[in-house]
């Protein structure tokens, strides 16, 4: 039995050229258990335990690059959440949500009670009551209502005075989403470019301003409305003639939404606020307190409107108006005094990131899209040549792309279009209040309380039934999470369908709590959505796509507040069940909603070679997991046409030469086996020796052809002559046939040893991917069928050896898989029929092999971000223990395929060499 070899390397021979600064990290390095990721670890093996202390060791001497330590420190810095941002949001929106709760009602009352005396002076004189007097500054009546008393607030509910107030509200919803939904965009640029903190203050003084005209708009209009000219006043700022046309109309309210402009008003606000909190989270804390936020936001509408309800009955209207404008000032002082969070998101980005152009083979790095070290510790912008509205066209530009792909895929459109839905209903209870208060003849400070008892169900909801029913389905149930999001994405859909029916309905008060408590049992459909959508859509586009989102809000605020108000004036002059005619249109909306749910999305992602986008690296087509046999097919052309794009950044190399002989398989089929002969190996005498390639792949596609490059660049580093057989591929040709076709060509290479001019005791298998695999296999059986001289040297490269290979769905390192897990299963499925669990041969997984030992010895690397990183350690610790010589690369940071993705970077020539080092002992 060979004497296992210990090595240790420390890669001091790589130059430290300029090229360092962009070597590994396209990808992020993350902590991994055992040896240090911070170079590439050699796995020692002695024929006692010395292989753990060795690894430790090489933890702990390993001389580390200043790209390393730089890398090694940002991460550290990532790995404690920042609490001071994160508490000063929590504080911003339960101070800017009891300034909304608390002001509602008594701004609602306060208004009704304006239109309500204009109503009644206009009445007991000679003008027609319309809505547009009612909200006008001027009036030509001569008989003014003055009586002593004003009207009582059920005099007030009356249809022409309700219609002008929902008119009054449902046009200032209307306009105040306008500035979101045109700016959004843009502000998510500046504060991605020029910090958060900022925009935040200003969507928040925006607000402050918009508030404060209404509040300003209100002072004027009641003071006119209550002012009582005496017989012997002369006049005043309010009084006598003056005041008719000089008078603020209500309408003018409706102008505080030019504030929003400032800031983008609450649609910047929380797109703002989310980037924070992601911002100064750890991954594992960022859930935790994004429910943290939400229960803070659904405390503050459980107890602002109680508080609003005792302080109208108590103090009368100014109190809760004052508060709660004061309310939305603090909020305002409080993003004034936020901490900077964006350098928090480029430490990360630096070592999580790719840059989107390295991934580009042949593609420049733009020195306008990097920034310096010194900002990304200190936070600022170093950026001579920023250009904020260049780069608000290319997210614009991305936008459109991505709706493109949204209106491509019936799945995630119908997903977005139930958002849309979901919102105009949300926004539609905005007038709950006053239509409540008007239908069943109950004060507005009662009808308030409404709120507190939706807030109340919903903070029950969302802590406890919610989370449960989740846990359910997937740990009980074991219903994967895709299909487990999508079912309650539609059960949640279909309790707000039947809130709104029963609303119509609804003979009495009790079953407005009816409606209210099945709403709130469908608000999981919110997060369950989300969820889906990220799983449905590429990963690149998810954060234009919440933008999207965040847009359907806006468009439903947009659509709900004119058509409601429409309505809603429409129904005070019904009866029956036609005075629910503002809840008719959400009803019929989320039942059509709903159908789209269930009929128009499937639980799988969209995906084929064609939708992809550029630059996928072997992209299948997504199976449903009960398709039975056949064994599903691949688009060839697509996913070959799509690699050769990858490789067309290897430089040729002329001095090999390249020949072909057909030979023939064990089924006597005919197949192409090449020979590329450098220039060194024509040269030298023979017998020489000889290198038989497998391409990867996946089992499934991609031809010698292909590879000619890759391999011809080993063949001139090496000046070893290698071979390549054009083996058969599945779903066609499942095992054995294409491991068949590999060992022909060893067996050809044994039959043909003398004129071909072979050492026979120097061949070496090489094999990448799923070829890896097929080498693996070989080395097996030519082991069990003792071929003699056994063979020399075994390479494997990121080797596909184990069907049996899952990550669950929420592994950290999944968003940067370029072979996934589905690809994975499919792959396995077509080549082996394997589904993970029964027996398949380990000539075709020989991960599944029992006895590893008299294999040649092996040189094994695999990237960090690599799917198969974890069965090839295993494989390589298995094979130290069964005697075998093992040399094992662990480069962090780095995917599957890394070298020939990005062929220039640092990391991609030192994987190249160490290969070309692992043949000279040939």
């Amino acid at each position: 039995m060979p004497r296992s070899v210990a090595r240790l390397s420390t890669h001091d021979e790589r130059d430290e050229d300029a090229e360092d600064h962009q070597s590994l990290l396209f990808m992020p390095p993350t902590p991994l258990e055992g040896p240090s990721a911070s170079s590439s670890t050699y796995w020692s093996s002695s024929n006692s335990s010395a292989s753990s202390s060795s690894s430790s060791g090489d933890n702990a001497s390993s001389p580390r690059s200043p790209v390393f330590e730089d890398n090694n420190n940002i991460q550290q810095k990532q790995k404690r959440t920042h609490w001071t941002p994160i508490i000063l949001i929590q504080l911003m929106i339960f101070l800017a949500a009891m300034g909304v709760v608390i002001s509602f009602a008594p701004r609602t009352r306060l208004f009704e009670d304006i239109i309500c005396r204009k109503y009644y002076a206009i009445h007991n004189g000679t003008t027609e009551t319309t809505v547009s007097s009612l909200l006008s500054a001027t009036t030509t009546t001569t008989n003014l209502f003055t009586a002593s008393e004003p009207p009582s607030e059920s005099q007030c509910k009356i249809p022409p005075v309700q219609d002008a107030l929902a008119e009054l509200f449902g046009w200032q919803t209307f306009f105040d989403g306008i500035p979101g939904l045109l700016l959004a965009m843009y502000y998510g640029v500046l504060a991605d470019k020029k910090g958060r903190s900022a925009v935040l203050f200003r969507s928040l003084l925006g607000q402050v301003l918009a508030a404060g005209w209404v509040l300003y708009v209100a002072w004027r209009c009641y003071s006119a409305s209550t002012s009582v000219l005496s017989e012997d006043d002369d006049g005043g700022l309010i009084g006598g003639d003056w005041a008719p046309t000089h008078l603020l109309s209500l309408k003018a309210t409706w102008l505080s939404s030019y504030f929003l402009i400032i800031g983008g008003g609450s649609t910047v606000t929380s797109a703002v606020g989310m980037m924070i909190v992601t911002d100064a989270t750890t991954e594992e804390n960022r859930s935790r307190v994004f429910f943290a936020a939400l229960s803070t936001l659904i405390t503050a509408e459980l107890l602002g409107p109680a508080a609003s309800t005792l302080m109208m009955r108590k103090w009368g209207l100014g109190v809760p108006l004052g508060v709660g404008f004061g309310c939305l000032v603090m909020s305002a002082v409080l993003t004034a005094n936020m901490p900077e969070t964006m350098h928090l998101k480029r430490a990360a980005a630096s070592s999580v990131e790719a840059d989107p152009e390295a991934m580009i083979p042949g593609q420049e790095e733009e020195e306008d899209d990097q920034d310096t070290d010194q900002s990304v510790v200190s936070g600022t912008n170093t950026k001579k040549k920023e250009d904020v509205n260049k780069s608000a066209i290319q997210v614009y530009r991305h936008a459109a792309h991505t709706l493109g792909y949204i209106f491509h895929h019936p799945s995630i459109l119908f997903v977005v279009l139930a958002f849309l839905v979901a919102d105009y209903s949300r926004e539609s209870l905005v007038m709950l209040m006053q239509f409540v208060s008007t239908r069943y003849q109950i004060p507005i400070a009662q009808a308030n309380l409404l709120n507190s008892y939706r807030a109340l169900t919903q903070l029950f909801t969302v802590t406890l039934l919610l989370p449960l029913l989740d846990y359910l389905l997937t740990s009980h149930f074991l219903i994967p999470p895709l299909q487990k999001d999508l079912i309650l994405s539609r059960i949640s859909f279909v309790f707000v369908t039947l809130c709104f029916a029963v609303l119509v309905w609804a003979p009495s008060l009790f079953y407005v709590f009816v409606s209210l408590t099945l709403y709130t049992l469908g608000s999981g459909f919110y997060p369950f959505a989300r969820s889906l959508l990220a799983s449905l859509v590429e990963p690149d586009m998810i954060g234009i796509l919440f933008t999207t989102l965040a847009m359907m809000d806006t468009a439903g605020s947009l659509m709900a507040g004119p058509i409601v108000a429409r309505s809603f004036g429409w129904s005070l002059g019904l009866e029956g069940v036609w005075r629910g005619l503002p809840y008719m249109v959400s009803c019929g909306f989320c039942a059509v909603a709903t159908v789209a749910l269930v009929v128009g999305v499937r639980a799988e992602r969209p995906g084929s070679g064609s939708e992809s986008g550029d630059g996928a690296i072997l992209p299948l087509l997504a199976l449903q997991a009960s398709q039975p046999p056949p064994v599903p097919t691949i688009d060839i052309a697509a996913n070959s046409a799509g690699f050769l794009h990858v490789l067309a950044s290897i430089p040729d190399t002329p001095d090999v030469t390249e020949t072909t002989y057909q030979i023939p398989s064990k089924d006597g089929t005919l197949i192409t086996l090449y020979r590329f002969t450098p220039a060194a190996a024509a040269a030298a005498p023979g017998p020489r020796a000889a290198v038989l390639h497998h391409h990867g792949g996946g089992y499934v596609q991609n031809t010698v052809a292909q590879f000619a490059k890759d391999i011809k660049r080993y063949a001139h580093a090496s000046g070893l002559t290698f071979y390549a057989a054009d083996y058969r591929v599945a779903p066609e040709h499942p095992f054995p046939t294409p491991f068949d076709d590999c060992y022909a060509a060893l067996e050809w290479l044994h039959a043909n040893a003398e004129s071909e001019q072979i050492d026979l005791a120097r061949i070496a298998l090489f094999g990448i991917s799923a070829g890896g695999g097929l080498a693996a296999g070989v080395a097996l059986k030519a082991r069990d069928e003792k071929v003699s001289p056994p063979i020399k040297k075994l390479v494997l490269a990121y080797p596909m050896l184990d069907d049996r290979t899952y990550w669950p769905d929420d592994h950290p390192l999944n968003p940067y898989l370029l072979w996934t897990g589905p690809f994975n299963k499919v792959a396995w499925a077509a080549y082996a029929g394997a589904d993970g669990e029964k027996e398949i041969s380990p000539y075709a997984a020989p991960a599944r092999a029992k006895d590893l030992s008299g294999l040649p010895p092996t040189f094994i690397d695999c990237g960090e971000l690599d799917l198969f990183r974890d069965e090839n350690v295993e494989f390589g610790a298995r094979l130290l223990k069964a005697g075998v010589s093992v040399e094992l690369h662990l480069y962090p940071g780095v995917p599957h395929a890394f070298e020939m993705v990005a062929v220039n970077v640092r990391v991609s020539k030192l994987a190249v060499e160490l290969r070309v080092r692992a043949l000279e002992n040939l």
